[in-house]
């Protein structure tokens, strides 16, 4: 679950239990990814893309780009495409 106070949560399936929660740099303004085991999100504001560990909620890796990320993240099997404030990047996943 993300949320506009700046956590990303992970909950039980009938939202009683909260597994763990983990705070980005800002506000997470747009559905994150699951792929692969991660959950792949941004937060308004840090130009940072978090790769977050599904089970444990540990930030597993970051890519800072260079320009405000505007919009979810693309990803497939090969590529992962974030649309900026000027234009797309593309990374190899």
């Amino acid at each position: 679950l993300a949320s506009n106070d700046n956590f990303i949560y992970s909950l039980s399936a009938d939202g009683r239990k909260i597994f763990w929660k983990k705070r980005l740099a800002g506000r997470i303004t747009s559905e994150p990814v699951i792929f692969r085991g991660a959950i792949i999100t941004y937060s308004q504001g840090d130009n940072s893309l978090y790769f977050i560990d599904f089970e444990n909620g540990k930030v597993l890796n970051r890519i800072a780009a260079e320009r405000e990320i505007i919009s979810k993240p693309f990803v497939t099997d090969d590529f992962i495409v974030l649309q900026t404030s000027v234009g797309f990047s593309f990374y190899k996943t």
